[in-house]
C-alpha cells in the first residue's frame, strides 16, 4: 500500500487483517474505500478482491454483496470451461429410485467437529422417501461427530473424498455425483472455505441447493434453490437479492438435532442458572463414556459471581466499532454488570481491551475473556449467563441455537441480509419474539432496562419464559424441519426436473404447514 495506496487486493486483504483482529483505526473512512474499491473493480470487469462470506463481516447493502457473489461464481465458473467436451456428456437422472426415492446427495468439508457437523440431522430423512448420501470434502479428524455423521446414512452412502483439489479434482467428483445418479445436491460450505462453486459450475446434478454454509446468496446461476424461511429471508429482502430461487421453510431453515443428542442441557442447564444443584459437582452426562462431572461455579471459570453477567460467544470478527461501543455503554450504565466474551481469535483481546478502556477503566475490568469451552460441556457452562447480546451486521447462527437451547435470552437486531437476520428467526420458531429490537436505539435501551436493578426481576421472567418455551420448541423438532426441507425438495423436482433438468428452475418454493 505504500508502493500503490490505490491497489484494491492489497487494501481489502489489509482490511479484513485489521476487521479479524478488532483493529478499527481508521474505520468509518476505510468502509467508504471498500464500497469505492469494490465498485470500480465491477465496473472495470474484475473480480473483487474480498471473498463473498468475509464481505458479510461488513456493513454493505445487500445489493452490493449480490454483486461480489456474481463476480465471484463467474470466475469459479470459468474454471470448468476446459472439461466442456466432457461436461456435454453428463446426463441427469429423471428416473426416481425404487418406491419413488429422491436421492439427496450432501457436500462439505465440515462434517466433523465444526459447527455444521455438530446440526447432524441426516438421520432423520425419510428412508422411504430419500436416499441420503455424504460427500465428505477432507479426512476424518476421527471426532465424535465425524464417526456419528457417518453412521446416520446407509452403509455404502458415506463417501470420505479428501480434499478438492488435492484428494480429489473437481472434475472426477462432479463425474462421481453425476454417475451416482444423485438428484439434488446440496452443498453445506456456501463460499466457506472449501467451498464447491467450481464444481457446481459443471452441473453433476439437476437440482443444485445451498444450505447452511454462507446464509446469503451463492450468487451463482447454477445453482437452483437457497433454503430460507420467512424471517430470515422475508419478502422485502428476498429477489432481487437472490440469483436462486428461494425455499421458504414453514418453520425455522435451521436444521439440528440438539433435542436427541443434547437432551440432558435443558434441564441441567436451567437447574445451573437457578442454583438449584451443587454447581461444584454437576454430573454432565458424556455419550460413549463416563459422566463428567463439572465445577460450573463461576468462579471457577473466572468469571464473577454475584454479578449480571452478558455474553456474546461468537467469534470476534463479527463485532465492529458500533455495536461495541454499544456493549460499552450498557456496562457503563450498570455498575455491576460483566460482559463475557471468547478469545476468537486471542489476537483480538489486546484491541478490544484497548478499546474498552475509552470508556473508563472500570467498564474496561468487566470485559472478561475465556477460551474456547469444551463443547462436551459447553451449553452448560454457558447458562451462568444471564442474557447474550446478539452482533447485528453477522449474528449468531449456531451460537444463537446453543445459547436458546442453554435456555439464555438472546437479544438481537435483524437488519437486511440474511447472516444478519438468522437469530431472528432462531427465536420465532421457539417461538419467543420477547428480546427482537427495531434499531440499535431499541438495542441499547431495552438492554439497559433489563440490567437495571428494576429490570432484573423482568429478566428473570423472561429467561424463565424462554426455558419453557424452548423445551417444546420446533426450532427443536429434527424430524419436522427435515420432512419440511424433504417436501420443498420433492416439489421442486416435481417443477423443474419433470420439463427440462438444465434449465432455471422457474418458482420459488413455499412450503405450507401441512403435510
Amino acid at each position: 500500500l505504500k508502493l500503490n495506496p490505490r491497489d484494491p487486493e492489497a487494501f481489502l486483504n489489509m482490511l479484513w487483517a485489521l476487521k479479524y483482529a478488532c483493529d478499527w483505526r481508521d474505520w468509518d473512512l476505510n468502509l467508504q474505500k471498500l464500497q469505492t474499491m469494490v465498485q470500480m473493480q465491477l465496473q472495470e470487469g474484475k473480480v473483487p478482491s474480498i471473498k463473498p462470506f468475509l464481505a458479510l463481516a461488513f456493513p454493505i447493502s445487500p445489493a452490493l454483496y449480490l454483486s461480489i457473489a456474481k463476480a465471484h461464481a463467474e470466475e469459479e465458473a470459468k474454471k470448468s470451461f476446459g472439461w466442456r467436451h466432457l461436461l456435454e456428456k453428463l446426463k441427469h437422472s429423471k428416473r426416481l429410485l425404487p418406491n419413488s426415492r429422491l436421492r439427496v446427495a450432501y457436500m462439505s468439508t465440515d462434517l466433523g467437529d465444526h459447527p455444521v457437523g455438530h446440526q447432524a440431522w441426516f438421520w432423520a430423512h425419510d428412508k422411504a422417501r430419500i436416499d441420503c448420501m455424504l460427500f465428505a470434502l477432507s479426512r476424518s479428524d476421527d471426532s465424535e461427530w465425524w464417526h456419528a455423521n457417518k453412521a446416520m446414512v446407509p452403509y455404502g452412502n458415506f463417501y470420505e473424498m479428501g480434499k478438492l483439489g488435492k484428494d480429489v479434482t473437481a472434475i472426477e467428483l462432479a463425474q462421481q455425483i453425476n454417475e451416482l445418479g444423485i438428484h439434488v445436491l446440496v452443498t453445506l460450505n456456501g463460499w466457506t472455505s472449501g467451498h464447491q462453486i467450481d464444481l457446481l459450475a459443471m452441473r453433476p446434478s439437476p437440482i443444485q441447493v445451498e444450505y447452511m454454509g454462507s446464509h446469503d446468496s451463492l450468487g451463482a446461476e447454477f445453482v437452483d434453490i437457497f433454503v430460507s424461511d420467512k424471517i430470515a429471508t422475508p419478502p422485502e429482502y428476498g429477489q432481487p437479492f437472490y440469483s436462486e430461487k428461494i425455499m421458504v421453510t414453514p418453520h425455522s431453515f435451521f436444521m439440528n438435532e440438539y433435542a436427541v443428542s443434547r437432551a440432558h442441557v435443558p434441564q441441567l442447564a436451567d437447574d445451573v442458572s437457578s442454583g438449584s444443584v451443587d454447581l461444584a459437582k454437576v454430573k454432565v452426562p458424556v455419550k460413549g463414556q463416563k459422566d463428567e462431572i463439572l465445577d460450573v461455579r463461576r468462579e471457577s471459570h473466572g468469571l464473577p459471581s454475584n454479578v449480571l453477567l452478558l455474553c456474546n460467544f461468537n467469534q470476534l470478527f463479527k463485532v465492529d466499532p458500533s455495536i461495541f461501543a454499544t456493549w460499552m455503554r450498557i456496562l457503563r450504565g450498570t455498575p455491576d454488570t460483566f460482559l463475557w466474551l471468547l478469545r476468537l481469535p486471542s489476537t483480538a483481546e489486546d484491541a478490544l481491551r484497548k478499546r474498552a478502556l475509552d470508556y473508563g477503566e472500570d467498564v474496561a475490568r468487566r470485559v472478561l475473556f475465556s477460551d474456547r469451552i469444551d463443547w462436551k460441556t459447553h451449553l452448560v457452562v454457558k447458562a451462568l449467563a444471564n442474557m447474550s447480546l446478539d452482533n447485528p451486521v453477522f449474528n449468531s447462527h449456531t451460537s444463537g441455537v446453543d445459547i436458546i437451547w442453554a435456555g439464555v435470552p438472546l437479544l438481537t437486531l435483524p437488519q437486511e441480509t440474511m447472516s444478519s437476520r438468522v437469530a431472528a428467526s432462531l427465536l420465532h420458531s421457539v417461538p419467543f419474539a420477547d428480546l427482537i429490537v427495531r434499531d440499535l436505539n431499541d438495542y441499547e435501551e431495552t438492554s439497559k432496562r433489563l440490567t437495571s436493578q428494576v429490570g432484573r426481576k423482568i429478566l428473570k421472567n423472561v429467561r424463565r419464559k424462554l426455558q419453557e418455551a424452548r423445551r417444546t420448541a420446533e426450532l427443536f423438532e429434527t424430524k419436522l424441519l427435515v420432512q419440511s426441507f424433504e417436501k420443498g425438495l420433492l416439489m421442486a423436482w416435481e417443477s423443474k426436473v419433470l420439463r427440462d433438468s438444465k434449465a432455471q428452475l422457474e418458482f420459488h418454493t413455499i412450503i405450507s404447514q401441512k403435510s
